[in-house]
């Protein structure tokens, strides 16, 4: 996908994806939140499928399929969702109403594929509106707009492994990178050039990581996490 009809971007994407420290760990200790491995990478190729040949199917169904199984996933993988969708357009040369009119059709079907879950959402949504923890905020609130000087000495490290820290892990966003990242990095530098949207969307995400109010608003305006890193690795 981050490759075009590259299939070695493709391989190596997916390798790196699916054994990286974001994946693996994370999701050992949070084994209910496994569609957040699969179904943004499913959004973002039904995405792709639409954005380039107009076909809504896949795109209904990672929708559909995210909003039914987990709301809480479906929340930051909608948030990440359209900000790929915003990057892309942004990236793209054209006239800026045509790309404005196709983003608003993305955003239509996106709609559209709630709607075909609201059986199942809108029970979910309406008990979680009553959770008494939605009240509470835990976890890292010393700023918004920083972390620790320790969580940023963290961050090269943790791109090739994941680190585990006891009392920080909440906000650690360790991405754990496989290391055929490493093997891979000089093959595509002698390569044509990666696109501009993934570059746009790498740094948009690494930003992000470095600001908690991501975080926060990432994780439903409860506490900051980094959990979304996930998204990060598949970017790289």
């Amino acid at each position: 996908r981050t490759g075009g009809n590259d299939p070695l971007f493709a391989s190596a994407g997916a390798l790196c994806y699916s054994f990286s420290g974001a994946v693996l760990f994370t999701f050992m200790r949070h084994p209910n939140f496994i569609s957040w491995a699969w179904c943004f990478p499913l959004m973002l190729a039904g995405f792709e499928s639409y954005w380039r040949q107009g076909k809504k199917a896949l795109l209904l169904l990672a929708i559909c399929l995210n909003a039914v199984i987990n709301y809480y996933t479906f929340y930051m993988n909608a948030v990440l969702l359209a900000l790929c969708a915003c990057l892309r357009a942004l990236s793209e040369t054209g006239g800026a109403w045509a790309r404005f009119k196709k983003l608003l059709c993305t955003a239509g079907v996106c709609i559209m594929g709630v709607a075909l879950s609201m059986a199942v959402l809108l029970p979910t949504l309406y008990a979680f509106s009553i959770n008494t923890r939605i009240q509470i905020v835990s976890g890292y609130n010393e700023s918004l707009w920083h972390f620790p000087l320790a969580y940023y000495l963290r961050i090269p490290a943790s791109t090739f492994t994941t680190l585990f820290a006891p009392g920080v892990y909440a906000y650690t966003g360790d991405t754990g990178a496989a290391a055929i990242v490493i093997a891979l990095m000089p093959v595509f530098l002698i390569k044509k050039g990666t696109p501009l949207y993934n570059k746009l969307v790498c740094l948009v995400f690494l930003i992000m990581l470095c600001v908690p109010l991501a975080g926060r608003v990432l994780n439903g305006f409860g506490y900051v996490t980094e959990r979304w890193v996930y998204a990060l690795v598949c970017m790289m």
